[in-house]
């Protein structure tokens, strides 16, 4: 019998407010667990509470064994490094520490596929206890055997793999949907019902009527009849109303509950021709020559992708290409007319983590009050109280989302992300690139996440290296 690790019994988990309640878990040597749920949901607290940095609000909770939390990289930590860079450190350093537990809040974020690879590969050595919150289906699939679902301020458990779980969920998903069919098809036959006694009733009621006038029964028979009329009609009535509060009970059990989409878009102003042009340029940070060669064109529409190892230069390239300091292209790029060119770096730097989210839109974008308000509504922002939350007590996904609400209040010509997938969950990250996709403008990208790639569709690669190479995507295999 394997040995109990962590139990929980009935626990609540929040800070100032209970996030998820009632949770009874034991948790076995062996156990490689990943959880799952939105944005927001309390994972990094479920995280966090389990390696002691947060009190459960309810409920007992013991632990055997060191327990070592690996938490997600936040903004400003060791800027002189990549994020992929950063990542492999705080990672390297927390498995050297012999744990029995060991808590990754989005281990991957930031690594490129090698970086990616060896982590899968240590991980599946660790004889320990892993619980690991992730959005990286990829890294799911490869080192969980369970899954910890947090939704509707509940934890539910599944034994097997992310792709296992997908599988059930689409089966449940059709017998859902035979089952609706099924209650729906018992509501048409109802509607029918009431309609038919609904006739017989209006018959009924005639021939009592028409009685009355030809004097063929007795005033008595004919107030019985109506009696008797209204007792059979009220009956029904009552029979058929229990029918249909069943069948609407079934219906809303039935219906397949989403959270809210995001409905906002990103605008691009009326374009053609080339936004930007480097042409065997060098990159430099500092005075030291990170690649040579660097030629490529972003043309409006287009949509280019920058592959490379960690600490390979591709963050730096971009900050080269928008001049900021300490970071050059020799000769310089060219950017075209006036063009609007928007950066989401991965560490969401355009957001003030001290200002509230309205004041974040107010300062960045210059719009009033009323379409600031309107514009976070449209990214889920719609809660009175959350606008007026500081940034800095904002989960990863409500950062990137408020970062989209940042840059589109306007029209962009060239918009350029840096790993825009990290800390988002997959409802979130599904909304991106259908944003993405209907963007009519230049987007230029650095991502490890093959998947979004492909759904972005990606029309040129660029490979950072010692001399810079660019592909167009047919010739081009992204894993």
């Amino acid at each position: 019998m394997k040995k109990e690790i962590l139990n929980l019994h009935n626990v609540a988990v929040g800070i100032s407010e209970s996030l998820i309640e009632g949770v009874t878990l034991g948790v076995f040597q062996g156990d490689h667990i990943g959880i799952i749920g939105s944005n927001g949901s309390g994972k990094t607290t479920l995280l966090r509470s389990l390696a002691g940095e947060v009190e459960f609000l309810d409920g007992s909770f013991h632990a055997k064994g060191k327990v070592v939390l690996v938490p997600q990289l936040k903004t400003g930590d060791e800027q002189g490094m990549s994020g992929g860079e950063q990542s492999k450190k705080i990672l390297t350093e927390a498995l050297a520490k012999e744990s029995d537990v060991l808590l990754l809040d989005e281990p991957t974020n930031h690594l490129d596929i090698t970086a990616k690879k060896d982590l899968v590969k240590t991980l599946k050595e660790f004889k320990g206890v892993i619980i690991c919150v992730s959005h990286d289906v990829w890294f799911l699939n490869q080192i969980t055997n369970k899954l910890l679902i947090v939704e509707n301020n509940t934890l539910r458990s599944f034994t097997g793999s992310y792709q296992e779980y997908q599988t059930e969920l689409e089966l449940q998903k059709g017998a859902q949907l035979r089952k609706r069919e099924v209650v729906l098809k018992e509501q048409r036959k109802l509607e029918h019902d009431i309609k038919k006694q609904q006739q017989r009733k209006s018959r009924s009621e005639k021939s009592a009527h028409q009685a009355k006038f030809d004097r063929s029964e007795s005033r008595m028979a004919i107030a019985n009849k109506k009696t008797k009329i209204e007792k059979v009609s009220a009956k029904n009535k009552k029979m058929f109303d229990e029918k249909k509060e069943k069948i609407t009970m079934s219906l809303e059990t039935l219906e397949d509950r989403k959270r809210k989409k995001v409905s906002g878009s990103i605008i691009a102003p009326e374009n053609k021709g080339t936004v930007v042009r480097i042409t065997d340029a060098s990159l430099l940070v500092g005075e030291r020559i990170i690649t040579q060669g660097i030629s490529f064109s972003v043309q409006f529409g287009e949509r280019m992708v920058l592959l490379g190892s960690n600490g390979s230069g591709k963050s730096s390239l971009i900050k080269a290409l928008l001049e900021q300091k300490g970071f050059t292209l020799m000769p310089s790029a060219v950017i075209s007319g006036r063009m609007r060119i928007e950066y989401l770096d991965q560490h969401y730097g355009l957001i003030d983590k001290e200002k509230s989210v309205l004041d974040n839109v107010l300062d960045f974008s210059n719009v009033d009050r009323e379409r600031a308000h309107q514009h976070l509504s449209h990214f889920l922002f719609d809660d009175p109280v959350l606008v007026t939350k500081k940034a800095k007590m904002l989960s990863g996904g409500m950062l990137a989302r408020l970062a989209f609400v940042m840059l589109t209040a306007s029209p962009i010509d060239l918009l350029i992300l840096d790993e825009p997938t990290n800390n988002l969950d997959q409802e979130t990250i599904t909304e991106i690139i259908e944003l993405l996709n209907e963007y009519q403008g230049a987007l230029l990208v650095i991502s490890h996440d093959i998947s979004f790639l492909e759904q972005v569709h990606i029309t040129k690669v660029g490979v950072m290296d010692k001399v810079f190479k660019t592909y167009k995507t047919e010739g081009f295999v992204l894993e």
